[in-house]
């Protein structure tokens, strides 16, 4: 019986020191401001960051989503580019999507092939 009870002392405490773990690491939820003003509030950050790291040695920033369009500029292996959105476009070794390097990028807007920059964030659909 003296088994069962420290087994069953050592789980409360597991439990309420993983609940108290949880709590100090929730992401904190702003008060709406003072005014009346009665917004949502997100508990969590916009989704702004849509970034992908270039795979290629030298990838070819084109004028449209296919390599028989004009190459309008350059990026390199281990480049982090800041992705606009996505579309399929001509296939590459499998991989029909291509990405649109958003125009702050080199100031200026250019395709990229997805087979060729791994997205860290969501990257959503163009929307045409």
């Amino acid at each position: 019986m003296r088994g069962n009870t420290k087994a069953a002392i050592g789980l409360a405490t597991g439990t309420l020191a993983l609940g108290l773990l949880g709590a100090m690491t929730a992401p904190a939820v702003q008060a709406a401001p003072a005014g009346g003003d009665t917004t949502t509030v997100a508990a969590h950050p916009k989704h702004d960051k849509q970034r992908g790291k270039v795979l290629a040695r030298t990838l070819n920033v084109r004028k449209k989503p296919t390599t028989h369009s004009d190459t309008v500029g350059h990026v390199h292996k281990g480049d982090v580019v800041k992705l606009k959105c996505k579309v399929k476009g001509q296939k590459i070794k499998g991989n029909h999507i291509w990405y649109l390097l958003d125009k702050h990028h080199d100031k200026r807007h250019g395709w990229v092939s997805a087979r060729y920059v791994k997205n860290l964030d969501y990257i959503p659909w163009c929307r045409h």
